[in-house]
């Protein structure tokens, strides 16, 4: 379907590709940069809160060296890539298993806040609010009593005071900044195209954070394509084919970005 919309409006996307303006686009290459140093940061606070001993230098070593092989089939390949890693810096599987947990729940869970809400506008169906606000409750649960939650879903007993909560309400921010900077990064493209009237950075970021959920379920490696059909659909005829030329930027500046930290990571991990 996507690849339609391509063929169906590629005239009026190469035009506005060869005219975008430089500082937008430095913009969203900035915001991109922000957001993929905040989810180095959200996994690395993870560890340390269930208790790995990792600094932020070589968490974003550990992340890096591997986050490339998320876009092969399946997704989950920087898995054990990042357990093996983190077993070479004393963490045990254990330790690392949690802070994958914890990092994917926080990351969805804030996500589903801002999917509910966009679902509940683009469906008019203010129902969907409840999604939003189970999750906020859910989350702050997690953070009063986090223990129990891995309690839960490891079949074991946790003292209380074994997980640090002043930690996962750090995370808690880090990843809602993380949406906020992922759909700020996607809004100021519009911007970098002559004649487009974008909508505002609140709609955007509920909007991309909804297309993105979308394709985190579906089968597509790190929900290539399926993040740039439901942008253009959400976002309406008026703004078809800008949103496929701003998303469709945005994920090779993202890959682009992912490849230099790659090579910093694996800089990072020589001089250590």
């Amino acid at each position: 379907v996507l690849g339609l919309r391509l063929r169906e409006q590629w005239p009026l996307i190469a035009s506005d590709l060869s005219r975008m303006r430089v500082l937008p686009a430095s913009g969203a290459l900035l915001a991109t940069l922000a957001l993929l140093l905040l989810m180095s940061a959200g996994w690395t606070f993870a560890l340390q809160a269930v208790g790995g001993s990792i600094g932020m230098y070589t968490g974003f070593s550990i992340y890096y060296r591997t986050s490339i092989f998320r876009y092969l089939p399946g997704a989950v390949w920087h898995l054990p890539g990042r357990a093996y890693l983190c077993q070479q810096q004393g963490i045990s599987l254990k330790i690392f298993a949690q802070s994958a947990f914890l990092e994917l729940f926080f990351l969805l869970g804030s996500g589903v806040i801002l999917a509910g809400w966009g679902m509940a506008v683009y469906l008019s169906r203010p129902e969907f609010l409840a999604l939003s606000v189970a999750a906020v409750g859910v989350l702050g649960l997690v953070i009063a009593w986090p223990e129990r939650l891995l309690a839960l879903v490891w079949r074991q007993t946790l003292q209380p005071g074994v997980i640090r909560r002043r930690v996962l309400l750090v995370m808690l921010l880090v990843y809602t900044a993380v949406w906020f900077t992922y759909g700020g990064a996607i809004a100021l493209l519009p911007y970098a195209l002559p004649g487009t009237q974008p909508p505002s950075l609140l709609t955007m970021v509920i909007t991309n954070t909804t297309a993105w959920a979308a394709g985190f379920l579906s089968l597509s490696p790190a929900g290539l394509g399926v993040r740039e059909l439901g942008l253009s659909v959400m976002l309406g005829a008026d703004l078809s084919a800008a949103a496929v030329v701003a998303s469709l930027t945005q994920r090779v500046m993202e890959l682009c970005l992912e490849g230099l930290l790659w090579g910093m990571a694996k800089l990072v991990a020589w001089n250590r």
